[in-house]
């Protein structure tokens, strides 16, 4: 109850301040009207609020219109520099621009493009996350190797699937190169991120 009557006194100060006299006296009454059967000690000068006088506020000269400044011609150079182009992420290049399959393990940790003929592709829809393996320079037995993962949640992305699209051709990836148990290697997720070469 003790509550009540706080959130009551609040309510009855909030509609109070903006009523005149007679606004606040029924703003009160209203109020306190559910108060009072339940605690009939409460009365209405406990509650009351004087409402405060503002001052008038003062009054402002008429402003007077600032001058406007004759309008001005700009002028446009005839050749307009061209713009910065924004950065780009890194783009899948040429054999020429990429590294060889064998060279990648040395780049680990860096966003590079790597190149081989994928030697072996395999589907492994029984492991856990139904990986795609696309092993390039040698078999999953040779750990020279350098795989190229695709998940099993990416696979839709890939028509036809991967396995199929790939072995025996020479593809180029980009991404992060990673090691695993001493083979190289690059999660793939699109084909964006692959192409044959």
């Amino acid at each position: 109850m003790g509550r009540r009557l706080v959130i009551v006194t609040w309510v009855v100060v909030l509609l109070a301040a903006g009523c005149g006299q007679a606004g606040q006296q029924r703003a009160i009454e209203t109020a306190v009207a559910g108060t009072l059967t339940a605690r009939p000690a409460v009365t209405l000068t406990a509650i009351a609020v004087a409402q405060p006088t503002l001052a008038p506020r003062p009054t402002l000269p008429a402003a007077t219109p600032a001058p406007t400044a004759p309008a001005r011609r700009l002028t446009v150079p005839a050749t307009v520099p061209p713009a910065t182009p924004a950065p780009t992420a890194p783009s899948i290049g040429t054999q020429a621009d990429c590294l060889r399959w064998d060279e990648a393990r040395a780049y680990e940790g860096q966003t590079r493009c790597v190149c081989g003929l994928v030697v072996q592709a395999t589907y492994a829809a029984q492991s856990n996350g139904t990986p795609t393996f696309l092993n390039l320079g040698g078999r999953v037995t040779d750990n020279a190797r350098f795989t190229v993962v695709i998940w099993g949640e990416h696979r839709p992305n890939f028509d036809p699937p991967p396995e199929q699209a790939y072995r025996g051709k020479t593809v180029c990836v980009i991404g992060r190169i990673r090691l695993y148990r001493g083979v190289a290697e690059i999660h793939i997720q699109s084909p964006a991120e692959i192409s044959v070469e």
